[in-house]
């Protein structure tokens, strides 16, 4: 409920937002509903549920993440399935994140598709927090620029 589109999602998405109250809770910004349990959202990006858009890449190419937790209350587990990352010397395809912590990640993927990321806190992922990244196939040789020696 901390996204950007909160009160865009409340007056487009609710059948009585008039009566849907947004305002400060004891940890963050809520919709006061009288099951807020069931409207929470955890997001990446603003996003839940798969629909972050423009994760978009190819084979080959270098990629860096930054991922952060912008709250002192959570933890994440963040998940690439698919291919790896690299940070702090090490390739692994799951990094914790801890609260108000951040991370960088890179990434070089070889492995073509539409691929989840997502927190493998249980909550989080059940509450949204998924999105998909797709890896499209390197541009065949001959039509690559020609690179300088």
């Amino acid at each position: 409920n901390t996204s950007w589109y909160v009160e865009e999602n409340v007056r487009t998405r609710t059948t009585n937002p008039e009566k849907v109250k947004i305002g400060l809770g004891r940890f963050f910004l809520y919709a006061a509903l009288p099951d807020f349990d069931k409207y929470f959202r955890e997001t990446i990006n603003g996003f839940s549920y798969g629909h972050t858009p423009g994760l978009t890449m190819k084979v080959g190419q270098r990629v860096r993440w930054y991922l952060m937790v912008s709250t002192n209350t959570e933890i994440h587990a963040a998940h690439w399935h698919g291919n790896v990352v690299t940070s702090g010397h090490m390739r692994t395809d799951v990094v914790e994140l801890m609260t108000m912590g951040m991370y960088v990640a890179d990434m070089t993927p070889d492995n073509p598709g539409k691929w989840l990321f997502h927190c493998h806190v249980s909550n989080h992922y059940k509450m949204g927090m998924q999105a998909f990244y797709v890896v499209e196939p390197a541009a065949p040789v001959r039509d690559r620029p020609a690179q300088p020696h």
